[in-house]
């Protein structure tokens, strides 16, 4: 599951940004932020899960081709890599 985002860390300007993410998963499901690091897309994207019900955060950073994106998110739902990890998230 993914790490939460602890309350001594408060996200602190984004609120717009925080708004805009929390609008785009009305009609998505998966929502990627890219951009340069350091840029504080990691927690835009954890504060953003900390307060959904449902919220997966995929690592992404060590998934060079598409069998290690697979098992990142298998591993990030807990479905068992080669699985159906969709099917997992879905439950």
């Amino acid at each position: 599951m993914a790490p939460r985002r602890s309350e001594a860390t408060p996200l602190c300007g984004r609120d717009d940004d925080l708004d805009r993410l929390a609008r785009l998963f009305e009609d998505e499901r998966l929502v990627t932020l890219p951009g340069p690091g350091g840029i504080g897309k990691t927690s835009l994207a954890l504060a953003l899960a900390a307060k959904r019900e449902k919220a997966v955060v995929v690592d992404w950073s060590e998934a060079r081709d598409a069998p290690a994106a697979n098992v990142a998110l298998a591993q990030a739902v807990g479905a068992r890599a080669g699985g159906d990890a969709l099917a997992a998230i879905e439950a």
